[in-house]
């Protein structure tokens, strides 16, 4: 990871080699990711609670709570584990470019925790390709890892963001993964 740095570097990932491959987009590099394994996938049978409706559909565990809001710009939904770690999924229905709406996150987050480290990721989501960032940063003597995602969908942006300490990643890491793996985006 590089501090304050727009250059991928190589990423150590607990429980497997799936952290990517690195590719160039015009001056810059970024890594694109690779799907999750299979085991991800099994959990999705497991996620007993649906949310359909905004034209996305998703599933996630019983234990975590949902919040939707409305805002100026569109909505937001937080859907939160029994513990600290959390899904934001937010619709920017003014359709701002996904590049633009992921530096602008990932500004606000610097605004926050200064000292954060980061690499810009396109990652498969909802069968498009999603810009973001891989981001580490410290609050509370904790390290927390955050991804974000930008996809547009016919509402709007869609950002999808993920955020975790690392003592409660393993928990509920392959619980975020499973949710973003079951996110759909209507077509029509």
């Amino acid at each position: 990871m590089v501090k304050g740095k727009s250059r991928p570097q190589t990423v150590k990932t607990g429980g497997g080699s799936h952290g990517g491959k690195k590719i160039r987009r015009g001056e810059n590099s970024v890594r694109v990711q690779v799907p999750p394994p299979a085991s991800f996938f099994l959990l999705v049978l497991f996620m007993s609670k649906s949310y359909e409706d905004d034209g996305i559909q998703f599933l996630y565990p019983d234990s975590w709570t949902l919040e939707r809001e409305e805002n100026e710009n569109g909505w937001s939904i937080t859907v939160q584990s029994p513990g600290t770690a959390f899904i934001l999924i937010i619709c920017d229905q003014g359709m701002p470019d996904s590049e633009e709406l992921a530096e602008a996150t990932l500004e606000a987050l610097k605004n926050d925790y200064p000292e954060l480290e980061y690499e810009p990721v396109i990652e498969n989501l909802c069968g498009q390709p999603a810009v973001g960032h891989n981001i580490q940063f410290f609050s509370l003597d904790l390290g927390n890892s955050c991804k974000t995602r930008c996809v547009y969908s016919q509402d709007g942006t869609i950002l999808v963001m993920t955020q975790s300490s690392d003592i409660e990643h393993e928990k509920y890491g392959p619980a975020m993964q499973a949710l973003s793996s079951s996110l759909r985006i209507d077509e029509e």
